[in-house]
């Protein structure tokens, strides 16, 4: 769970590096190749996940990625966080929790 766990937050990782190179006047520059390479890191890693764990307990887990991601927009793209966007990861969270019971 701990790779699923990993993978999830470089998901959120890699989907800033893709945000950060749409901001560049190519399409293919470094942050987009970036991006795509932790997905794929990411992707070897639910591969893994997937190995030693059924399905239905794997990609719940994948959800706190709206977590991760939320953290990662706030801190370094200077996006708003509001009360629905943390009630909604709250209510996530706990449905990670209870699949995992």
């Amino acid at each position: 769970m701990i790779s699923t766990l990993i993978a999830s937050f470089l998901g959120s990782v890699g989907g800033y590096f893709l945000k950060r190179g749409t901001k560049k006047d190519t399409l293919l520059n470094f942050d987009i190749g970036l991006g795509l390479g932790i997905y794929g890191v990411c992707a070897l890693l639910l591969i893994f996940s997937l190995k030693h764990k059924d399905l239905i307990v794997i990609f719940p887990i994948t959800s706190t990625t709206y977590l991760w991601t939320q953290i990662i927009a706030r801190k370094y793209l200077n996006e708003n966080i509001n009360r629905y966007k943390i009630a909604g990861i709250l209510l996530i969270l706990m449905g990670v929790i209870l699949i995992q019971i």
